[in-house]
Parts: structure tokens; sequence; C-alpha cells
């Protein structure tokens, strides 16, 4: 269940006012499907740069750069999300040009660190600190104190905290032409060192590749690149993660064993994601750009790209491909229609999307185009989309509907699981120097009761099939439930039981999982509402084989083959032999390592006579004989 926080102040619901006024006079021009706020009435950002919002849970705050390309500063704009309000502070000039809105980290001690570059202008990174409800002088980063100095000027900040070794990093775009290049603080931001060359590529074009980052908020960060600038090169899309200071590919194959030198990986050498050159329904997709990434608390990577549809050069027609890793593979279903470029000389400029930073089911898109039935529409809306089939398939519901301005580039700060707000660029876009657009956004927050009410969930064995059952006291929204096993490090989904949509009443549950191996397992319940939020419930462990035995073969008396069972609970050398009546061995069934569970082999008597034969088991400790019965 999902409410709308109705604690707005004057400016929202004036703001809110004009727009129903319109919407009465223009047949519901401009509607929003939620509770709109304005966080400011000017600013924009660029997509190649983390999402330029952090949430201050501790202080119920909301803060948002931009930059204001009417006068070319940049700002921050704090919003009370308990009050209503904003406070709205000026970083000062730094030039027109969305590409230089600052990245946000708050710091332990709660201070506020803003961190900017401006567009391939110079060599330097600026930043400043907020502290005490003021922002401090503006400080600045020289890359060229790196060894060797820097060749490229510097574009974009990009801020990721790894909390247990206290260290910030700031990844931007510059040394290598346009490589991925990294600086690092060890006091929060107070004093920068030059890290390395993350990447590099050869010279083709603008710069060496296009990157997209997010973080797991301890010690790894994931990004997803292009090869250059589409423009310049038909691009496909990768994907890497940074951990304990080298880069590998999603497999965790390594790939640089030091990211702190100036020996760059290139962004080809990480897992391909989306290949260039793909057919979906027929249509051949080129010329890739990243849009947004995310990894889940389940382990598993998603991330939103965008490609041209056909091979018009300078006005392409995109779309938006959703793409996951599942442990082993990377997937990709197209979501829709993305629609012409934004402006004359940007061919590759969309609406945009982004990703729930929480729920791997929940996506936001903007597009000229309805996902629902692929009509045209006269401005870009945002969509939202639920999953319920690990991105397979998609549902959509419209966010804004009829509007006279665009909605641009949705981004999605990491708040909690309970709380998200979606904010966007309202107004018009022109160039990347040239923008008109008020920042707004929505915030909703789950009710606070669970949805479904689980009661109990146990788990009993039989032979080598588990039953599960689980019972609920009240469902609300319930879709159903996933059941999962843990196996290999990780949960597998192994059925699904549908569920009971409302009620009241006591509900009950079943569900049988036969021919299961090994002696532990473990077992969960994913239950998911009906808009793709979820909650998982407690795991149930079972065990399967508590001691080694040996089962009377079957059938007995048998000819010409008979079946013979064992159950070892933990992994053993097990060997398995027959012998006749006076001692002599006649057959070895089973001579080697086994891993812990229930096992069935066949001895066929085919070849020998009729009589009594016995069969033996060691394994570990444990001996013993049976005795079983040919008769031809």
């Amino acid at each position: 269940m999902i409410r709308i926080l109705n604690n707005k102040k004057l400016l929202s619901l004036i703001f809110l006012f004009f727009i129903g006024i319109n919407s009465l006079s223009r047949g519901q021009q401009n509607k929003v499907n939620g509770n709109l706020i304005q966080f400011s009435s000017s600013g924009a950002w660029c997509w190649y740069q983390d999402e330029r919002a952090v949430v201050d849970a501790v202080n119920n705050k909301l803060i948002i750069a931009s930059n204001r390309t009417s006068n070319g500063h940049n700002y921050v704009d704090i919003y009370d999300i308990t009050a209503g309000t904003t406070a709205n502070y000026d970083l000062g000039f730094i030039g027109s040009d969305d590409h230089n809105t600052p990245a946000l980290f708050i710091r332990p001690d709660g201070k506020y660190l803003a961190m900017y570059a401006g567009h391939n202008g110079n060599k330097l990174s600026y930043y400043r600190i907020f502290n005490n409800g003021a922002w401090g002088s503006q400080q600045t980063y020289d890359w060229n104190t790196q060894p060797g100095g820097a060749d490229f000027n510097t574009t974009y900040s990009n801020l990721h905290y790894f909390p247990s070794k206290d260290t910030l990093y700031n990844i931007a775009r510059g040394n290598g032409h346009g490589g991925q290049n990294f600086i690092y603080s060890t006091d929060q931001g107070n004093t920068w060192t030059y890290g390395g060359l993350l990447t590099s590529n050869a010279n083709v074009g603008y710069v060496n590749g296009y990157f997209k980052y997010c973080h797991n908020g301890a010690d790894r960060i994931d990004f997803i690149c292009t090869e250059y600038h589409p423009r310049d090169y038909n691009t496909s899309i990768y994907h890497g993660y940074i951990k304990n200071g080298q880069t590998f590919k999603s497999d965790g194959t390594s790939v640089d064993d030091n990211i702190f030198d100036k020996n760059p990986s290139t962004p080809q050498s990480y897992t391909p994601v989306f290949a260039a050159n793909t057919i979906i329904d027929s249509v051949e997709m080129t010329h890739c750009w990243n849009t947004d990434i995310q990894i889940y608390n389940d382990g598993s990577i998603a991330t939103i790209i965008t490609a041209r549809t056909n091979t018009d050069s300078n006005d392409p027609d995109h779309c938006f491909i959703y793409c996951r890793y599942d442990g082993s593979d990377w997937n990709y279903t197209f979501l829709g229609n993305a629609g012409k470029k934004l402006y004359s000389s940007e061919q590759d400029y969309t609406g945009l999307a982004a990703m729930h930073p929480y729920n791997p089911n929940i996506i936001y898109i903007s597009s000229t185009f309805d996902p629902r039935d692929g009509s045209s529409l006269a401005k870009h809306e945002i969509f939202k989309g639920i999953t319920l089939d690990n991105g397979s398939s998609w549902s959509w519901t419209p966010v804004t509907e009829n509007s006279t301005m665009d909605n641009l580039r949705p981004i999605v700060p990491a708040w909690d699981s309970i709380h998200t707000v979606l904010i966007w660029l309202r107004g018009t876009y022109t160039t990347a120097q040239n923008i008109s657009t008020a920042i707004v956004g929505i915030i909703t927050e789950n009710e606070n009761e669970i949805p479904v009410e689980l009661s109990s969930f146990t788990a009993a064995a039989d032979l080598n099939s588990v039953e599960l059952k689980w019972e609920t006291k009240t469902e609300t929204n319930n879709r159903g439930f996933e059941i999962e096993r843990y196996a290999d490090g990780k949960w597998h989904m192994i059925g699904f039981a549908e569920g009971k949509g409302t009620t009241t009443g006591r509900s009950e549950y079943k569900f049988i999982e036969k021919n299961v191996n090994g002696s532990i397992v473990k077992y969960r319940l994913k239950q998911i509402d009906f808009d793709g939020t979820f909650e998982y419930s407690k795991e149930v462990e079972i065990n399967l084989i508590s001691e080694y035995q040996l089962n009377r073969n079957y059938p007995n008396p048998f000819n010409p083959a008979t079946t013979i069972r064992y159950s070892i609970p933990s992994k053993s050398f097990v060997n398995l032999e027959v012998y006749d009546m006076i001692g002599n061995k006649i057959a070895v069934l089973v001579n080697e390592e086994k891993a812990a569970g229930k096992f069935a082999v066949s001895f066929d008597g085919s070849n020998y006579s009729s009589g009594i034969y016995y069969y033996r088991i060691i394994a570990g400790d444990f001996v013993e004989v049976g005795k079983m019965i040919l008769l031809k």
C-alpha cells in the first residue's frame, strides 16, 4: 500500500493550484499522478554523473544539485521533508552547462560535500563543504599534479565512499583522451590525492568511453560503459566493477589488478552486456548508450540502455532496453520507443530512464511514446514500469500525462526501503548549455503495516521430497509468493504460489519440491504485491539426512534388476559392493567421493544365477550389509 505525503508548504500548493486551473481549462493538461513538489524553479543535470540528489535521512532533508544555464551558476537546493520548505544555495559561477552539476556526499560527521568540474574547460575539480547552515569557500584539486601531469581536461564528478576504509573516491573524465581517472580522500573530502587511470582506449573521436556508476554502499563500485561516443562509433555496452583496488568482469574475473597506476584497461576488456547490431523483433539495435545501473541486495545487477533503431545517422529513432545479470548471464528485454533526439547537434540525447535503488522490479522512463501501446505523445512523459518476472515483461502506469512541457531525466536517489523520491526536469531542453527546466518530483511512502501477515512457515521432509507449508492471517494486494531455495551460494526461484489478493481471512498454502539432493536445505518466500513491491520471509532450514543409511533394495526378490538406496549426511568416500553366498566380490557399484545426499544405484543380475547375494556399504566409519534374493 502506498500513501502520499501531505506535509507540503504553500509554494507547492500554489504550483499545484495553477496546474489544476490549467487542467480544468485544457482537459487535464500537465496531470501528475502524485503530489507534485517543485524543488527549484530552475536547474538541470547531465546523466553521465551519479544521481545529483542525496537524502539526509538523519535530518530528514533532500539535497539536490543543479546547474542553472540562465546564469552559469551551480546551486544546491536543500528541501526540508518535514516542513515542506526549500533553502537555495548559490555555489557560484562555473559556466552554463548541465555537465558542470555537482556531485553530493553526506559525510559521516553530518557535513555535506559538493564536488564539480567544468565541461572539458580545464584540469581542475572544485569542492565546497556545507556546515552549520553555510557552504564553505571553494577549494580546488589540480589534476596536473598527478605524476606526468594531465593530458586532457576534466569533466564530471562521481563520489563513492567505502566506510570500512574511510576512503572517498571521486571518478572523473580526463587523462587518456577522456579516460576514467580517480582521486581519493581519507579525510572525507577535505584533501585529495591522485589515485590512477582506470580506463582508456585508442583515440577515436571525442572521448574514450562513457561510464555510469553505482555503489553497493560498502566496498564495490559497478559500472556500465561504451568504447567511445556513439556519434563516432557503433558502440556496445560493457559491465565491470571495482573492488579491493582492482577491477573485474561481471563473473569476478580480474581485469586490472592495480587501479592505483597509469596502466589502464579498455572499456571492451569487461563483460559484454549488449552488443551493437543485436536484432530484436527484426530491428537492428546500434549506437548504444548507457542510462542507469543498479546493484541490488539479492546480488542481481540491472541496467537500462538506449540504442538507435534505424540507420538515419542524423536523426535516428531510439529505444530503451533493459538488461539484467542473473549471476552467470546478461539477459535483455525491449522496453519501448524512446523517441527522437532532444536537439540537433546530439543524435543520441533522449529523455532517459531511472531505476529504483532498492526494488529491482521498478523503473521509470521518459519518452515521447506510450510504452503501453506504442502511441506517439506530444511531449516527453514519465512512466513507471513494474515487472513480476525479473524483467522479462513490464506493466506501465503514467506518472505524468497530457503535458505541455517535456518531463526529462528522472532520477531516484537512494533513501531506504520504505521511502521513494522520484525527481525530474520539467520544461524546455534546447542544448546542454541552454536549458529552462524546473526541478520537480513526488515523494511516496509505504504504509507501516505489513501488507501480508505471515503467521507460520514450516518445512518437512519425506524421503527426498520437501513439503513447505505457510499460513497468512490477512493479505493486502498480494499477487503471490515466489518460493526460493538456497544453493550454490545464491537463492533460486523454484516455484510460485498465487496469492489471495486482499482478504482478512486466514489462508493456507502448500508447495512440494521433489528429488531434493543435499543434507541441509534452506528455503524462503518472496511475497510480491501487485505494484511490484516485495518482502522476504524468514528462512526455514531442514536436515534431510541426519545419519548414514543403507536402505533395503527394491524389489526383493528381483529379476533381473533391483535398486539399492543409501544416504550420507556429509561428504564421504563411498564404497558399495555386491558379494555372492561364499563371499566372492562380483560387482562394484560405487567407489568414489560423494556429496551429502540421497542416492540410488541399480544392480543387474542378468549374468548371475538365482540365489542369495549380499551388498555392503562403507562410507566414513559407517559399515552396513544388506541381503537380496535373485529369483529367476
